[in-house]
């Protein structure tokens, strides 16, 4: 289990730098592609590139959530998640109403509630389960243990992105209705997501 632990560790961290570094070099594209207005692009490159810098913690948290899953733990990812959730909607808040920051601060608050989801499952995870505190041998590279990882793990990482091209599509097509409509329907989404 260990053994497993780690190589999921040493590929979700390889996959969220990857994206990382990818996305951050085609995101001008990207939102072109998207048709995003030009009097909202400066402050959509900014949200996407806060947001990308918390890939990381998007990653961990995921990736300590499934573990804890697997080891029959459903339920405290899940408050680590409402927690996240109220610290994100607070940091909103206070970003926006005091900081007067904007588009760049509600990143924030999502890049800073992610990162503390991220961490509180790791710290739960590796307490509430000493089994899972990982050894030097458990880190050894073993070329058909990685190949059966991503052999299960690709099929489904691509159900998501079906998923998330769709999402896509429909970003594209609202962008052609402006600013106000993108705004309206990204803060029925966070209500909706919440």
């Amino acid at each position: 289990m260990r053994r497993m632990v780690a190589g999921t560790v040493l590929l979700t961290l390889a996959g969220a730098v990857v994206l990382t570094v990818l996305i951050l070099l085609l995101i001008p594209a990207i939102l072109k592609l998207l048709a995003t207005p030009e009097d909202i692009m400066s402050p959509a490159l900014a949200y996407v590139r806060i947001i990308l810098y918390g890939i990381i913690f998007v990653s961990v948290y995921n990736m300590c959530a499934n573990v804890l899953r697997a080891v029959g733990d459903s339920r405290t990812p899940l408050y680590f998640l409402i927690v996240a959730s109220i610290v994100n909607i607070i940091l909103d808040f206070y970003f926006s109403l005091n900081l007067k920051s904007g588009v760049a601060g509600a990143a924030w608050a999502t890049v800073i509630a992610q990162g503390l989801s991220g961490f509180l499952c790791l710290i739960y995870m590796l307490r509430k389960f000493p089994i899972l505190k990982l050894h030097l041998k458990d880190w050894e590279f073993d070329y058909a243990f990685y190949k059966e990882h991503l052999r299960v793990a690709l099929p489904m990482a691509f159900q998501f992105s079906v998923t998330a091209v769709g999402v896509l599509v429909l970003q594209r097509a609202l962008n052609g209705f402006g600013p106000v409509a993108i705004a309206g329907y990204t803060a029925a989404c966070r209500i909706d997501s919440i």
